[in-house]
């Protein structure tokens, strides 16, 4: 991580500690993790969509703050200044009704499955 990219670094407060030594010893397993999905109808601006999601992450912390505690007395959380958008862009249209809920459920196992909570948490 670029230090000079760092916003903030403060303790973790009493309650964020018992969650982030809950999901150590469960892992993705972990029921707490919210993974959040939405239909969206109509027809959808790519670009416009992604600008949104990039203006999100510059005026929301929440959205660019990590958990670090390897090597340390007491976990910190990190807000950077700025971090990537993790985006993919998946075209199921030629695909069967069945096909595409089979995609989407292994799609959400394998998201699930790969949350580092030492990087910024959100990837679309």
């Amino acid at each position: 991580m670029d230090k000079a990219n760092i916003d903030s670094v403060t303790r973790l407060s009493g309650l964020q500690e018992a969650f982030l030594i809950h999901h150590l010893q469960v892992g993705y397993k972990d029921k707490g993790i919210i993974q959040m999905h939405a239909d969206i109808s109509g027809n959808l601006t790519g670009d416009l969509f992604l600008k949104a999601w990039k203006k999100a992450l510059s005026e929301l912390p929440a959205l660019r703050t990590s958990f670090h505690w390897k090597d340390l007395k007491r976990p910190v959380q990190i807000v950077q200044k700025e971090v990537s958008l993790n985006s993919k862009s998946l075209d199921w249209s030629d695909e069967t009704t069945e096909v595409i809920n089979d995609n989407w459920e292994a799609l959400l196992g394998r998201d699930r499955k790969t949350i580092q909570l030492d990087q910024s948490p959100v990837s679309i």
